[in-house]
C-alpha cells in the first residue's frame, strides 16, 4: 500500500493558511500546549478549513499517474487530524470523497495522532511531508518518501517501484 498524508502532500495547508490567516504557519513556532491552540483559534473564522483545501501544485497529476501504475486497491490515505480542530477529520473525509471517490473508504486513515500513523508502516510506503514522521515509518519497517513537491515525490515513488 502507498498511503499518502493530506496536508502539505495532497492539500496546501500551508499556502491556504498563510493566505486567509495572514501569518506563515511555522511547524516550529508553537511549543506551549496554549500557543498551539492560539496558533489553531485563529481558524476559527474559518470553520470549513480542511473541507475546501485545494489541491498542492501537482500533487492531483502524480496522484494519478502513480493510481495508473499500481491501481486503486494500492492507494490509501494516511492523515493525523488537527485535535483543536473537532470537525477535523469529518472535513477530511468529505474532501477525500469529493476529490478521490475512487479510493476505498477503508483506505482512507485519519489517525487521532501523528505517531499513530506508524501502526501502518510495516511493508507499506507513506509520502509525508514531515522529516520526523518519515522517519519514525521508517523505523517501523516501511519505506519513507519525503515530500518536497510532486515531481520530487512522483520521482522517488516510481524508483522505489522500480518504474
Amino acid at each position: 500500500m502507498i498511503y499518502f498524508d493530506m496536508d502539505g502532500v495532497l492539500c496546501d495547508f500551508d499556502g491556504t493558511y498563510t493566505k486567509i490567516v495572514g501569518v506563515k504557519w511555522d511547524h516550529s513556532q508553537a511549543k506551549t500546549k496554549e500557543q498551539k491552540r492560539e496558533k489553531w483559534a485563529r481558524l476559527d473564522p474559518y470553520p470549513r478549513f480542511f473541507a475546501e483545501l485545494p489541491w498542492m501544485p501537482g500533487a492531483k497529476e502524480m496522484l494519478l499517474r502513480i493510481r495508473e501504475k499500481v491501481g486503486d486497491s494500492h492507494i490509501g490515505i494516511l492523515s493525523a487530524a488537527a485535535k483543536h480542530l473537532p470537525d477535523c477529520p469529518a472535513q477530511k473525509l468529505e474532501w477525500l470523497e469529493r476529490e478521490t471517490p475512487w479510493i476505498a473508504p477503508e483506505n482512507r486513515l485519519i489517525v487521532s495522532r501523528k505517531r499513530d500513523k506508524t501502526l501502518h508502516a510495516c511493508g507499506n510506503m507513506l509520502v509525508d511531508d514531515m522529516p520526523l514522521n518519515i522517519e519514525n515509518w521508517v523505523k517501523a519497517w516501511g519505506c519513507g518518501v519525503l515530500f518536497v513537491d510532486a515531481i520530487q515525490a512522483e520521482a522517488e515513488i516510481n524508483k522505489w517501484l522500480g518504474f
